[in-house]
């Protein structure tokens, strides 16, 4: 990737399953190397997964996000500092 990109991206969102954690659940490859490079040019990084928080917060901590994530299939933002909720939408009863 052509550096001079980097410039201009401020916030960049990962999947876990299957993206970032392979099927044994551990990262792939070089992933966390470049994660923390990412970080240290200043550009946020966080995720979105299909996981809940308690799921996610093992790999949350191993990337070291310090910012809200987006779990349950994105019915749920946590401020992963706090562990606390900000948003959660659930589907009514009435639409189940």
């Amino acid at each position: 990737m052509d550096v001079s990109v980097l410039s201009s991206i401020e916030l960049v969102i990962f999947d876990l399953d299957g993206t970032l954690i392979d099927t044994n659940l551990k990262f792939k490859g070089n992933d966390l190397k470049s994660i923390s490079m990412l970080m240290e040019k200043g550009i946020k990084v966080t995720i979105a997964t299909g996981r809940t928080f308690g799921s996610a917060l093992p790999y949350i901590r191993m990337l070291s996000i310090n910012m809200p994530v987006i779990t349950c299939n994105g019915a749920a933002i946590v401020d992963s500092k706090t562990e606390k909720l900000i948003l959660e939408k659930r589907i009514s009863a009435e639409i189940i």
